[in-house]
């Protein structure tokens, strides 16, 4: 499921929601979370901010390397740790 769909979905399940108290559960329950992510993004140096944006944008764009390949690397180059 994408995020978009995800989204979605929520925003489905928001609008048929009556409850007030589980309304404001919810809205507090976002507001908290997007209130911890933005001061930990914030309180990271900038070099370190732009080193992940750019991470981000590789992993969109597929310019990554799959798991099974960073694994087999591993073991090849410290094969002297697994042998008995």
């Amino acid at each position: 499921m994408s995020v978009f769909e995800i989204k979605s979905t929520i925003h489905q399940l928001v609008e048929k929601l009556e409850d007030e108290a589980v309304l404001l559960k919810i809205e507090k329950i976002l507001e908290e979370y997007l209130a911890v992510e933005s001061v930990v993004w914030d309180e990271l140096p900038v070099e370190l901010q732009n080193r992940l944006d750019k991470s981000e944008e590789d992993a969109k764009s597929g310019n990554v390397i799959p798991h099974d390949e960073v694994v087999s690397r591993f073991r090849k180059q410290y094969a002297h740790f697994y042998e008995s």
